[in-house]
Formats: C-alpha cells, sequence, structure tokens
C-alpha cells in the first residue's frame, strides 16, 4: 500500500487485477479499496474506462 503514498493521482495511475476468490485474497481487497477510498484523492474505473478502449466481452 505503499504505493498510494508515493503516487500522484494527477500524475499517475495505479492499475490492480484480481480474479483469486480465495478468502484471504478477497478480505486483502476489500482492506485495500477502503484504504484507497479513505485516501479521497483516487477513483475507480472499470477496465475500459482505463484503457480508454471497449474491452472484449
Amino acid at each position: 500500500m505503499n504505493a498510494l503514498n508515493t503516487v500522484d493521482p494527477k500524475a499517475g495511475n495505479i492499475l490492480i487485477l484480481d480474479h483469486d476468490v480465495v478468502p484471504t485474497v478477497m478480505a486483502l481487497m476489500q482492506q485495500a479499496i477502503s484504504l484507497v477510498k479513505s485516501k479521497g484523492k483516487w477513483r475507480f474505473v472499470t477496465m475500459d474506462q482505463c484503457l480508454g478502449t471497449p474491452c472484449y466481452r
């Protein structure tokens, strides 16, 4: 989570892909999402929005 303190939201992006459904990973991701939201500087977007192109479906 140190990346949140070193990356400026106006100058960079953080892309996290997680396809794991192991309970430990799911709990960690919930904590990570809460931490990101608490910073108030970042926003969550879809993969389409992140890449600026429609993703396959």
